[in-house]
């Protein structure tokens, strides 16, 4: 299994269980330095895509003044988030 794949199960089982929620996996895959293969840039726009729920919503329109209704985001392969 390659390393996106075990992330992705690791993502999905922290959030589903409540152990952090989406916004903190989404905060805590911003900080990896590594990104070797863009896997960092991969992973939240996995977890954007997923696990999109009001928090993440809420969270996204307070740091970056993003709209559902009006942006569709975009993630560079470095992570960083525009819309």
């Amino acid at each position: 299994m390659d390393k996106f794949k075990q992330a992705t199960i690791v993502i999905d089982k922290a959030i589903n269980t409540g152990v952090l929620s989406s916004v903190d996996m989404l905060e805590a895959t911003l900080q990896i330095d590594n990104n070797k293969g863009a896997i960092k840039g991969r992973l939240v726009s996995y977890i954007l895509e997923y696990h999109m729920d009001e928090e993440m919503e809420l969270f996204l329109q307070d740091t970056m003044g993003y709209d559902p209704m009006l942006h569709r985001m975009q993630v560079a392969h470095d992570g960083t988030m525009t819309f």
